[in-house]
This record gives structure tokens, sequence and C-alpha cells, in this order.
């Protein structure tokens, strides 16, 4: 057998790492739509502060090693020459929107799609292919480090659930619901692309090197899904543009109505 080469270790580590991730992900309910709808609609922040909590893990162990000359952050692809800020706000919020519409963040849904969620199959597979068309055309993958990350984040959710006797298979209830999920992949798919990263990709791996396009990027994806919950929640009662109006009043971008 040849010797592998650099980037096949690197892979198989992060498969490893991934795999770890996904089944302890699976076990402990981490999710950062999760965190953000226990926050805007039951007013607790645990969750969310587990979420803080593995930022600020991340920003501590990133610093440590660039002051220790193990990285140079500025080589990151977060701390790149260009500064595009309207791709981080408009890119954040419509992949906060998507990920509200498809019932979590990227990493949400592939621990998902490992515990048999086939509504969370439809928006990986949909994102994907969004992702991909947007950046580099529908042909663009080789076996990679990304890709080995999110077979391992599948088969680490995958392993847990059979063993913990919680694999259970999930369908579209309505073709409503397989819309929303449709929209979700589509925009968490393009969004991502757009402020080159997600929830775990911008919102820790990115905050970890201090970037400012990743704060713009978390700030957007947290107003994206905290206008879509609070919409869809008036939209009980009310019609869109009406419950838009209130969810952003709430947020306290427009006054309310008399």
């Amino acid at each position: 057998m040849e010797e592998w080469s650099a980037l096949q270790k690197v892979s198989l580590l992060g498969f490893v790492g991934a795999m770890v991730f996904g089944a302890v992900a699976g076990k402990t309910h981490f999710c950062i739509m999760g965190s953000v709808s226990d926050w805007i609609n039951m007013g607790s922040r645990v969750r969310f502060r587990a979420w803080m909590l593995s930022i600020g893990i991340a920003i501590l162990g990133t610093q440590m090693m660039a002051q220790l000359g193990w990285l140079d952050l500025n080589e990151t692809m977060y701390r790149g020459a260009t500064f595009g800020w309207a791709g981080f706000l408009i890119g954040g919020t419509l992949f906060g929107i998507g990920m509200t519409l498809g019932a979590g963040c990227g990493q949400r849904t592939l621990v998902r799609v490992g515990g048999g969620n086939l509504k969370s199959l439809v928006v990986l597979i949909v994102m994907a292919i969004t992702a991909y068309a947007t950046l580099r055309g529908l042909l663009a993958s080789q076996i990679n480090f990304g890709i080995a990350v999110v077979c391992g984040m599948i088969a680490g959710s995958f392993i847990y659930a059979i063993f913990s006797g919680n694999f259970r298979i999930e369908t579209f209830a309505t073709g409503g619901d397989m819309r929303n999920h449709l929209v979700a992949g589509v925009l968490m798919g393009f969004g991502g692309v757009l402020s080159f990263g997600c929830t775990i990709g911008q919102g820790v791996s990115g905050m970890s090197t201090l970037a400012i396009g990743s704060l713009l990027t978390l700030v957007s994806i947290l107003f994206g899904s905290a206008l879509t919950m609070k919409t869809q929640y008036y939209m009980l009662d009310d019609g869109f543009w009406a419950s838009l109006h209130q969810a952003l009043a709430d947020l306290r971008l427009m006054p309310r109505k008399s």
C-alpha cells in the first residue's frame, strides 16, 4: 500500500474527530438552533450558554497556539484580504432563516441524519447541491477533509443512535413540512457559501480567530433565526406581513402598531 498523503491523513483524523463529535452531539442534544429557540420561546439560556462556552474554549485554544507560533491566523480563510461584509450579513441571515425552517443547523442536520431522520437527509442533499452549485459547480467534489468530517458526524451519530436504541425513521408529516425543509436546504447552502461558514464554521472555528467577519456572520445567523421563530409564532394567529412586523417590533427594529 502506498504511503498516505498529508491530505488523506488529515481527512482520516477529521473523520474520527467528527465521529466522536457526532456521538456526543446525539447524546447531549447539542443544537445551535435549539439553543436559540430555548431562549426566544422559553427564556432558557442553558443550551445557548453551552454554545458560548464552546466558542470561548475555541478562542482560548486557538489564540494560545497562535502565541506559541503553531498557527498563523492571518493565513486562515477567516482573516482573508477580502472583507465582504454584505456577504457575511446577508449570508448569515439567510442561513439563520434556513436553519429555523429546517429545525436545525448544518451540524444538527448531520446528527439527525445519523439518527434516521429522512427530513434532515433531504435538507442535507439540497444544502450540499446548492452550496456546491454556488461555489464551484455540481461536479466539484473530491474526497477531502470537509467531506470526511461530514461522513464522520453522520457515522458517529448513527452508531450512538443504534447502540442507545434511539434510531428512528422520521419522514415528512405534511406537504408544508416538506416545502419548509426544501427551502431550508437552499437557504443554508447558499447562505453558508455567501458568509464563508455556518454556526460551527464561522460561529465557532471562525470566532476562534477573532475575525470581524465571523462575528458579523454569527450575529446575522442569530438575527435570522430569532426573526423567523417570532414570525412563525405570530403567524399562528395572523398573516405573514403583520406577523413579520410584530417580530421586528419585538426585536426593536420597528415601532409597534398603535
